[in-house]
């Protein structure tokens, strides 16, 4: 398609590009229980794929593909299938947390009303990131944080029924603020990672703070920013109010009576149990 490259910004042919990464989506359906997806805001459609648009051209779709394969092979696959907790990053793990945060930038400063204070602050970091990407720089203007979740077995009763559902399987990308801080979230099974725009830092380094190049040692206790805790639950909510439709299910159903030994070694299937585990430990405490 003949359009214009947001990350170039040349007149050019324009291909349809992931805003989460491709390999989110691929992991989500290989571990699954069906092969399938299903997204927290419409659960009932089931998807193949995550959410593309027409935003860059092949050269800056190639530039950006080789932050995602590091990524993935070095991070992302070694966590989630061989649950390593040790990793050496370089500066290619900025350059990964940027060029997502660009897009999601990007994807959702179209939705804003203009001139409100979000989108002031977040159109001008996304300026500055779609011209370090371009000049393969590195960032040295805003914070940049990751969080590497699990299974949440005790908390408080207040969580939300399917909080495991939404940060092992669920996929989760915006613009967000509240009284302090505006930042970019982007939530994949697993982690999350945050990009501070405003302010651009902060004081307080629990462990999630990215450096240039440095190394990861989990099990980490992380200190949330005020706010980002209550927004993940407000976020791990929307599951729990869109429940499956009866049609919706027996499509699961069948889905799964097809291949029941792919079922029970899935990944969704652990976070189902994981589910109704928490289920049961709410019952129980009232």
């Amino acid at each position: 398609m003949k359009g214009f490259c947001e990350l170039c910004k040349k007149e050019t042919e324009v291909v349809k590009s992931h805003i989460v990464p491709k390999f989110v989506f691929d992991w989500i359906k290989k571990t699954s229980a069906t092969g399938y997806m299903r997204s927290p805001e419409n659960p009932n459609k089931r998807l193949q794929d995550g959410v593309k648009d027409y935003l860059l051209c092949r050269t800056c779709e190639i530039l950006i593909s080789e932050y995602e394969t590091y990524f993935s092979r070095e991070i992302y696959y070694p966590y989630l299938n061989e649950k390593r907790h040790y990793f050496e990053y370089n500066e290619l793990l900025m350059k990964f947390i940027v060029s997502v945060s660009w897009r999601v930038a990007n994807n959702n400063l179209r939705k804003f009303s203009k001139n409100s204070v979000m989108e002031k602050y977040a159109h001008e970091a996304e300026e500055y990131w779609r011209k370090i990407i371009l000049e393969d720089e590195l960032d040295k203007k805003y914070e940049h944080r990751i969080y590497f979740l699990d299974y949440i077995e005790n908390g408080p009763r207040s969580l939300p029924k399917k909080i495991n559902d939404y940060i092992m399987r669920s996929v989760d990308a915006t613009i967000a603020s509240n009284s302090e801080r505006i930042f970019i979230y982007s939530k994949f099974p697993g982690i999350i990672i945050i990009s501070l725009i405003q302010p651009q830092s902060s004081e307080r380094n629990d462990g999630s703070k990215i450096a240039f190049k440095g190394k990861i040692n989990l099990p980490c206790t992380y200190y949330f920013e005020n706010g980002l805790y209550e927004f993940l639950i407000s976020r791990a909510s929307i599951i729990d109010n869109k429940p499956l439709s009866g049609r919706s299910l027996q499509k699961v159903v069948s889905d799964m009576l097809k291949n029941p030994d792919r079922v029970l070694n899935s990944k969704s299937y652990q976070a189902f149990l994981e589910t109704q585990s928490w289920k049961m430990k709410k019952r129980s405490s009232k």
